[in-house]
């Protein structure tokens, strides 16, 4: 058998030359299939977005008397702000405080609902809920806290 180092430094360099010379993968935004949860979507109430912070430690909040659109967009990120791109369909659900139980506001899909229609059927405590209804969208802050005054 020939010597055991040069055996070893054969396969060395046969593995880096194939890893220096391999094609990368494409990025999946540049495949021609979607996939699942590839564009960023918010809640927004009018035009503000309604996460305090997009980031991981983000929370929505809005006080019992809110009024407002509320509607789920795409966004798009510059500077320091989200901006609204294209509104997206979703449904809404409610947690019932007292029960922790989730229930569907309504058979209906939305593009846009009034704030006022959902807090209107909610109870002290209770959160909301926003469901996309299509995969792509990823919506990472979508419980509603309502904040109920004293």
């Amino acid at each position: 058998m020939k010597n055991p180092m040069f055996f070893l430094m054969t396969l060395m360099i046969t593995f880096l030359a194939t890893e220096a010379f391999a094609q990368p993968a494409p990025p999946s935004c540049l495949s021609a299939e979607k996939q699942p949860f590839s564009d960023c979507a918010a809640i927004f109430v009018n035009q503000d977005m309604l996460v305090d912070d997009y980031s991981p430690r983000g929370k929505c909040k809005i006080s019992q008397d809110a009024k407002g659109t509320l509607y789920v967009s795409t966004t798009e990120f510059s500077m320091d702000l989200l901006n609204p791109m294209k509104s997206i369909a979703f449904r809404i659900a409610i947690i019932n405080s007292s029960t922790n139980t989730i229930w569907q506001f309504s058979d209906k899909t939305y593009k846009k609902i009034e704030l006022e229609k959902i807090i209107g059927k909610c109870q002290v405590g209770d959160d909301i809920l926003i469901m996309t209804v299509d995969q792509e969208y990823a919506l990472p802050h979508n419980k509603i806290e309502i904040e109920w005054g004293c």
